[in-house]
């Protein structure tokens, strides 16, 4: 693919960016809703965050960014990228709740903070 049709198809991976990060945003938030029941809110985060991961290593090399890099170490990669912007979230998690807002709240905050960061560097791993 030339420069000029990968940059063309940035709208086309936003879609499926925002499709596949829509089912996995309501993925994670369920999972930690049902956790916060349990246990406090960052070990609610970091299981949603865990169960977001596998979601990203199985459909994002192929589905949301189809011919780019899809070989296990790309997967990989990916996740550790993840795993990064985990900590990203965790900090605004930790400053929302901090200035009083509500544990389920500040995950809505997170979410917003997180995804632009997530879309930008998967595509950067994935279409390299």
């Amino acid at each position: 693919m030339t420069v000029a049709a990968e940059r063309l198809d940035i709208p086309a991976d936003a879609a499926r960016f925002i499709v596949a990060g829509a089912i996995n945003t309501a993925l994670t938030i369920l999972v930690y809703e049902v956790a916060m029941s349990f246990l406090p809110a960052s070990l609610s985060y970091g299981i949603a965050w865990l169960v977001g991961i596998g979601f990203l290593m199985i459909v994002y090399p192929e589905k949301v960014f189809p011919g780019g890099r899809t070989r296990v170490t790309d997967r990989l990669f990916l996740a550790a990228s993840y795993a990064l912007i985990f900590v990203l979230g965790l900090g605004v998690l930790r400053i929302a709740t901090m200035a009083s807002v509500s544990p389920r709240i500040a995950i809505v905050i997170a979410v917003i903070v997180t995804t632009a960061a997530n879309f930008f560097s998967s595509r950067t791993i994935l279409r390299r």
